[in-house]
């Protein structure tokens, strides 16, 4: 067992958002993959949320984690 300790609901509605981006970015379908790993003795884990969406294309990087802003 992996014990992770936060918000239940902000974790919640992070995985949700996650998963509600995955099915935008594939409206014709597809596999999203959820994972959570942890090394050995580590005191943190991993989640990984992966799709086999068309990724973000000529996105800026410098601007990936700005607040607000999407390309819907």
């Amino acid at each position: 067992p992996l014990a992770v300790r936060g918000d239940p609901r902000r974790l919640q509605q992070v995985v949700l958002n996650l998963l509600l981006n995955a099915r935008d970015a594939m409206p014709g379908g597809g596999r999203v993959t959820v994972a959570v790993a942890a090394a050995p003795g580590a005191s943190c884990a991993t989640v990984t949320v992966a799709d086999e969406g068309t990724g973000l294309g000529a996105i800026d990087p410098g601007r990936l984690f700005v607040p607000f802003r999407t390309t819907k």
